[in-house]
């Protein structure tokens, strides 16, 4: 697993404070550092001799001790290690990408927030530019009043929810969030999505006992696939289910909603029932939708060529 340390970073507003105190805590369940960055953007180069500069930077100065204040007090609040936070210039997911590269991080994770502008959700959030150029784990955890799982010490976490779609690489992924589950202290729960074909909403309209027989059949076939992957890997004696629904995005939602789970963690395959969530612009799709924390892995760092 290899998780020695983690760079979270913070926009160090009040919504994004929850999203923090998660990480922390997850940081101290698994014994490991936590590094905060928080990526100075305030004005676009060349913009230094307008006539409210001055005044502009010392009242985002003002903002941002403010926001540290916050922070540090929530953090001990909780009884987690003193923040340790770093505070660079540039553009949020790029200096994010460039400071953990540079400086070796494993894992960075991230709120997610919720965007306004149709520019900003046609155009790629902050969100989407490190899933799509970190080479490393990216957690992504949702903020805008979300009601995250607790990870303090001495609760019990909710389970660590696996979805696979199956294939070698979903398998490395499973191995490695069982990993992560020990460390946590919670128990692991694969799952996977059978999705359906589309011609399925039009025969439900007349639904009969075709349809029926079919769909049992496919369900029970996805069982025993499932369980033969599992024990391909060395897991089967996991907790482990197959589900449907809408669209796999939805089922996966609905199920972590349903067992309380304190952590997701998607491998993004360009193979399988998920591909179409992490090819291009649907890339964070899946994780919009999820209203827990996910972790998400890269297929080239699960297959090691960069690890």
């Amino acid at each position: 697993m290899n998780f020695d340390r983690v760079l979270v970073t913070t926009d160090l507003t009040e919504v994004s404070r929850a999203a923090c105190v998660y990480a922390a805590e997850l940081a101290a369940r698994l014994g490991i550092p936590a590094t905060f960055l928080h990526v100075d953007e305030l004005l676009p180069a060349g913009f230094e001799d307008i006539e409210e500069y001055d005044a502009y930077t010392a009242f985002a100065d003002d903002a941002r001790r403010n926001g540290v204040a916050a922070l540090r007090a929530a953090l001990a609040e909780r009884g987690l290690p003193e923040l340790d936070l770093v505070v660079v210039r540039g553009h949020a997911a790029e200096a994010a990408v460039e400071y953990a590269q540079h400086h070796g991080f494993p894992l960075i994770a991230a709120a997610r927030r919720s965007r306004t502008t149709l520019e900003q959700r046609l155009l790629g959030s902050t969100t989407r530019k490190l899933l799509r150029d970190t080479t490393v784990p990216v957690l992504i955890i949702p903020s805008d009043g979300a009601d995250l799982p607790s990870l303090a010490g001495g609760q019990e976490p909710g389970p660590v929810l696996a979805p696979t779609d199956l294939h070698d690489v979903s398998g490395v992924g499973i191995r490695v969030a069982n990993e992560l589950a020990g460390a946590l202290g919670a128990h692991l729960l694969v799952v996977h999505v059978v999705d359906w074909p589309s011609v399925t909403d039009l025969m439900i309209s007349a639904p009969n006992d075709l349809l029926t027989r079919v769909a049992r059949r496919i369900k029970l076939r996805a069982v025993d696939a499932l369980k033969a992957h599992l024990t391909a890997v060395g897991l089967g004696d996991r907790e482990q289910r197959v589900i449907n629904g809408p669209s796999p995005a939805e089922a996966l939602s609905a199920m972590a909603d349903h067992v309380a789970a304190s952590l997701v963690i998607l491998p993004a395959t360009t193979k399988g029932a998920f591909k179409r969530f992490f090819l291009g612009s649907t890339s964070t799709r899946l994780v919009k939708l999820v209203g827990r924390p996910v972790l998400v892995m890269p297929e080239t760092w699960l297959t090691g060529s960069d690890r």
